[in-house]
């Protein structure tokens, strides 16, 4: 998805006669070719194409297109007439084209022309230097490619899984305009930056991200008027399109985050790391914000890409080890402490009340928490499912099953924002939400926290329980605990102490605490571990749930923990038992 900036040229008068033009792969001077046609062999190193529609469809320029009806493709000089392309099929698993080819318009409004030759000559395109011509509406960007991880075209639309409409959904990569491309520039480079180019290009998996589109922003830039021309990059946060059958719960729920992880990054973030700093202490790692745009239905904020720092995501596959939670762990004792600092400097000495985005509106909605119980019992049953199979374990069905008619009301009690250990927490402590930099010698040597959407003040222990129960194989949680804890404890309180504020409670209360929250970390557990061990296969849309296919998501669900629980792979099997046995040493599920 490319976007060339509008250009002005002039254009020569053509000859009478009409003649295309043979193009070179170097620099695209203008010879005289052979008399004969040459078809155009597409590589699979450089041209990653899907399969076209069964009819061919004409393909829409970047640049903005002339008062004719000729579309404007960015190719160099090209002729005023029209010559049909043939494409081989030799080495692209392409289906045969349909019987009579489409060709392919060049326009001439904005290409000056030279005076061609006489003799009919066909177009040869070059592999090297000309990338895809940007999509017709119709066509949808897709990932064909993982290791390269390119946005490509698709003729066919995508359709979210569990959609019942018929009509697919629009791609919101779109929203990243040339507007909000040069705003992030200047707001990064300052006014002087001047925008050549932008592209759009997808850098994460398939069941990497839920709630949201992640891309990459690519921009082509010079530093003023006639300079040297540069790249960098940003990553571009986009809300996923909605189907309209989508409660209003959920579309109010999916604007809120927005509107709680821009006021996080613009005015939490500061506020934290000033008071940190303030009492001696480092300021917490965060993402730079540049821009955002909070229209309904169309929210998005562009960010500082972590990758050009070094940083990159956790396999989500790999269970963490103790040095990557070593340091989740310190920066999570930051997170929290400096949360009560703030808490003292505000008026109201409550982050909920100064900021209101940070209340949880959903628990007081009986409607939204119907369609969230809806999503979460769905999956509490797909984990039955999967226990009745193992004998010894009846225990654990019968309070799974038990849990799914009282689950919202035991979220909502250990969601209480009165007890000591009350703080402004992360709220989605799960691999792919840090990023890692790592020495030369592989070690994990920071780490910053991500996707700041779901921040809440409760507990901590909501915090404990969800990042050591949906991250970790359960022999490094079980061997680890005690240190894990003994690290957290140590940040958070040096963090207090630095800022001459009463630790609110003693390490063995903290311990306790945790215990108490073991059990939200279990049913989380139960809806995350499935997400957090998923190929892409496995992934399924949970944000368009309507009323029309929510039992077809469920059915989904089951059939794909099934799936996972058997293959060879064994990831998910053990990460459960182990869970569930933690569960029974310690009272929670009754032996």
């Amino acid at each position: 998805m490319r976007r060339k900036l509008k250009t002005h040229h002039p254009l020569s008068r053509p000859s009478p006669s009409p003649t295309p033009i043979t193009l070179s792969h170097a620099h695209h001077p203008l010879t005289r070719p052979s008399p004969s046609p040459t078809p155009i062999t597409l590589s699979h190193a450089h041209h990653p194409l899907s399969r076209p529609s069964p009819s061919p469809t004409p393909i829409t320029p970047l640049s903005r297109p002339s008062p004719s009806p000729t579309p404007i493709i960015p190719l160099p000089r090209p002729s005023p007439s029209l010559t049909p392309i043939t494409l081989s099929h030799a080495h692209h698993p392409l289906p045969p084209p349909s019987p009579s080819p489409t060709p392919i318009t060049l326009s001439h409004a904005h290409h000056p022309l030279p005076r061609p030759s006489p003799s009919p000559t066909p177009i040869t395109l070059s592999h090297a230097h000309h990338p895809l011509p940007r999509p017709s509406p119709s066509l949808t960007p897709i990932i064909l490619s993982h290791e390269k991880r390119e946005v490509v075209l698709s003729r066919t639309p995508t359709r979210l899984k569990t959609m019942s409409s018929k009509a697919a959904l629009p791609d919101h990569r779109k929203l990243v305009t040339e507007t909000i491309a040069l705003e992030t520039l200047r707001a990064d480079k300052g006014d002087a930056a001047r925008l050549v180019s932008y592209e759009i290009k997808d850098f994460v998996n398939k069941g990497d991200n839920y709630a949201c589109i992640v891309t990459g922003l690519h921009v082509t830039y010079t530093d003023g008027e006639g300079g040297e021309e540069k790249q960098h990059s940003y990553v571009a946060k986009i809300c996923q399109p909605l189907d309209e059958k989508v409660p209003e719960f959920m579309k109010i729920t999916m604007g809120e985050i927005f509107i709680k992880e821009t006021t996080a990054y613009l005015q939490l973030v500061p506020k934290l790391n000033q008071e940190l700093v303030d009492v001696g202490i480092n300021e917490l790692s965060f993402a730079k914000m540049y821009n955002k745009s909070l229209e309904k239905g169309k929210e998005l904020f562009v960010m500082e890409d972590l990758r050009r720092r070094g940083f990159k995501m956790f396999n989500r596959r790999q269970g963490l080890d103790v040095p990557h939670a070593t340091l989740i762990l310190k920066e999570l004792g930051k997170l929290h402490a400096g949360s009560l600092l703030v808490e003292r400097s505000l008026e109201t000495h409550n982050i909920c009340k100064t900021w209101p985005i940070f209340v949880e509106k959903w628990l007081t909605d009986s409607t939204a928490m119907q369609g969230f119980s809806a999503i979460i019992n769905g999956q509490l049953e797909a984990a039955a499912l999967v226990m009745e199979k193992i004998p010894g374990y009846e225990n654990v069905v019968e309070w799974i099953r038990e849990s799914k008619t009282t689950c919202m009301k035991d979220m909502t009690t250990m969601f209480d924002d009165t007890s000591k250990f009350t703080v402004l927490i992360h709220g989605d402590c799960w691999t792919n939400n840090f990023v890692f930099r790592y020495n030369s010698s592989g070690a994990p040597v920071e780490v910053i926290l991500v996707d700041l959407q779901i921040m809440r003040r409760v507990s901590l222990g909501i915090d404990l329980t969800y990042f050591l129960y949906g991250s970790f194989n359960g022999p490094d949680r079980q061997n680890n605990l005690k240190d894990f804890l003994d690290m957290y404890y140590s940040s958070f309180s040096s963090v207090l102490e630095a800022g001459d504020y009463p630790v609110p409670f003693t390490r063995q209360e903290l311990e306790q605490e945790f215990r108490n929250k073991m059990k939200y970390g279990c049913l989380v557990g139960m809806f995350l571990v499935p997400i957090v061990l998923a190929e892409e296969e496995d992934t399924t849309d949970f944000i368009n749930l309507t009323e029309d296919n929510i039992e077809e998501y469920n059915r989904d669900r089951k059939e794909m923990m099934e799936n996972m629980v058997g293959r060879k792979d064994g990831l998910v099997r053990p990460r459960l038992l182990d869970m569930f046995d933690e569960m029974i040493e310690a009272g929670i599920i009754p032996k």
